[in-house]
């Protein structure tokens, strides 16, 4: 079974952490939540549901002791793939930096927006964060895109070929179970 660990940034309740919600209600994977600088109703409402939640409430001072408090999860629950849910920069750098401590594991990021949203600030800290985030898409052996047209921007913005990217088909809460399905499809099909 797959031991999947999905990095957040807050359980603030927007679609992102409604749609990890949903999949954790009806996901058969093994699978732990991280939400890496804050909780909320979500995180709490998971919680409830028995879902494994950590908030770890990080900032850009703690960002290393963060890191390392997502480390020793991964290793406590035996993470074999890392599916980053959300477009905060730091997040990509966090699912990176996290194969040099288990070389075998995978790192998928989910772009539920365009690639073109995404957040970065100040001159250096731009170039440099972009330059994590196309690292990131490029190097995954696996990517997920919430629509077809966020699949299509992501070919010609950050150079991924079609073929890396899945598709999902039920992104909706309407829809939670079939959304859940064919996400752990998607992440139990992955070869290590």
């Amino acid at each position: 079974m797959r031991h999947i660990m999905h990095l957040l940034e807050s359980g603030d309740g927007d679609r992102i952490d409604l749609l990890a919600r949903a999949y954790a209600k009806y996901s058969k994977l093994d699978n732990v939540f991280v939400f890496v600088k804050t909780g909320g109703e979500i995180t709490e409402e998971m919680r409830q549901d028995g879902a494994k939640v950590y908030v770890l409430n990080g900032s850009k001072d703690t960002s290393f002791s963060t890191f390392e408090e997502i480390s020793r999860i991964m290793l406590k629950y035996e993470i074999d793939t890392v599916v980053v849910q959300d477009e905060l920069p730091l997040l990509h750098f966090y699912g990176r930096s996290l194969q040099m401590v288990k070389k075998d594991l995978r790192v998928i990021p989910f772009l539920h927006n365009n690639p073109e949203n995404y957040e970065t600030r100040g001159y250096l800290a731009d170039k440099a964060m972009k330059m994590v985030v196309m690292q990131s898409f490029q190097n995954a052996s696996k990517v997920i895109a919430a629509t077809v047209e966020i699949q299509d921007t992501a070919t010609k913005v950050l150079g991924i070929k079609p073929d890396k990217i899945s598709v999902l088909a039920h992104m909706s809460l309407d829809k939670p179970q079939e959304f859940a399905a064919e996400l752990d499809a998607v992440l139990r099909l992955e070869k290590i």
